[in-house]
């Protein structure tokens, strides 16, 4: 039995190409086959008719969503959290066994 469905073998993701702010909006439109303009308007209006539940649901598929290249906003911040933090030991070994680059190298010859 073959899976005709129009959905099959797309994935929800933000957009890069329809992008105003997030890229949100342009990733619906993309995944429905809308125009991205008609999304944008469409949370517009739910923001306005709701008292910004529309704004909330952006925030929350903003961060949820994946980027066009399959990373969310939480993974990023997360991976570069990871990357400036070091560990005790990584601190002190860099501490310790990592030479000065702003020093004089001595040749070995006295000062006049």
């Amino acid at each position: 039995m073959t899976n005709n469905n129009a959905f099959s073998g797309k994935t929800l993701r933000r957009s890069r190409d329809n992008r105003m702010i997030s890229g949100v909006c342009g990733g619906l439109g993309e995944y429905f086959n809308v125009d991205p303009t008609l999304v944008r308007l469409g949370v517009v209006a739910l923001s306005i008719f709701t008292s910004g539940a529309g704004l909330i649901a952006y925030v929350i598929a903003w961060i949820v969503m994946p980027e066009a290249d399959g990373s969310s906003v939480a993974q990023q911040m997360q991976d570069k959290y990871q990357q400036h933090t070091r560990s005790a030991e990584d601190d002190i070994a860099a501490r310790i066994y990592d030479e000065p680059k702003d020093t004089p190298k001595d040749n070995g010859t006295p000062a006049a």
